[in-house]
């Protein structure tokens, strides 16, 4: 596993989506080693208004919008499949990395290059623009519902929120924000899936404003600010390493290896 050190992805952890391990533990342990001092947030009130915001709630974006409007991430324990929103976003971006805080609880997509670690294939070769990106990982998907206490036959969609400063562009997912949804019988032979609200949803619209605005502080960050978005991640230590082989050096090893045959395939 890796971790990013620096930056506003510090103790984010790149997802593997091919990785066997479901192990919540395993991914604590990858962010703690990058943990960052603990600071108390203070907001200065009178940044977003001349007035006094305390009691006011910003509506949860899941009363307001269609799923097509906002970037959209829903969760199975087999699969993560992003809306045609993220698939938009990041059109001119071949490849991305999935990053994860299990403590902050949110992941994020941000573009990368084929080489980077764990990097995923976000659009097609043709270019063809995609209606949703679908990726499988059970095994993560087994990780994430244990980190989140969430029930494994139910469906969470995520609304996210889309970032753009000095051409940077990000999406972040507070996965606390999930709508939880499941199937009832509405047929002897048809199922409709039901959101499910939250019994926490019940007493309120959203989130209190200044929580809201902590929790989402990265957008109402300044456009000058240095995001080191680009971080690399690094190895956590004490884990064994090892060098991936170039093309060539492939082609050239199956060579050797042939001549080493008689020639023979």
């Amino acid at each position: 596993m890796q971790v990013i050190d620096m930056g506003v992805f510090q103790g984010y952890v790149p997802i593997n989506h091919h990785w066997t391990n479901d192990d919540p533990n395993a991914y604590f342990e990858a962010s703690n080693s990058a943990r960052k001092p603990t600071t108390v947030q203070r907001v200065r009130r009178s940044y977003f208004s001349a007035f006094d915001l305390t009691g006011y709630q910003v509506v949860r974006g899941q009363f307001m919008y269609n799923r097509s409007e906002l970037p959209c991430m829903t969760i199975t324990n087999e699969k993560i499949t992003f809306n045609s929103f993220c698939t938009k976003k990041f059109t001119d971006t071949p490849y991305v990395q999935l990053l994860l805080h299990p403590t902050e609880r949110r992941i994020a997509i941000r573009p990368c290059s084929k080489y980077d670690v764990f990097s995923i294939q976000w659009q097609t070769r043709n270019n063809t623009p995609l209606l949703s990106k679908i990726i499988s990982c059970s095994h993560f998907c087994s990780a994430l519902f244990q980190i989140m206490n969430w029930y494994p036959d139910y469906t969470y969609k995520i609304l996210g929120t889309a970032i753009e400063k000095n051409n940077d562009r990000i999406i972040i997912f507070n996965l606390p924000s999930a709508l939880p949804c499941t199937f009832i019988e509405k047929d002897e032979n048809k199922k409709q899936r039901v959101a499910v609200c939250p019994e926490e949803w019940g007493d309120s619209f959203g989130d209190e404003f200044y929580d809201f605005s902590i929790d989402n502080s990265l957008y109402y960050a300044p456009a000058n600010d240095n995001w080191h978005i680009k971080q690399k991640s690094k190895a956590i230590d004490g884990q064994l390493s090892f060098s991936l082989l170039s093309d060539e050096q492939i082609l050239n090893t199956a060579e050797q290896i042939k001549e080493a045959l008689g020639g023979n395939k």
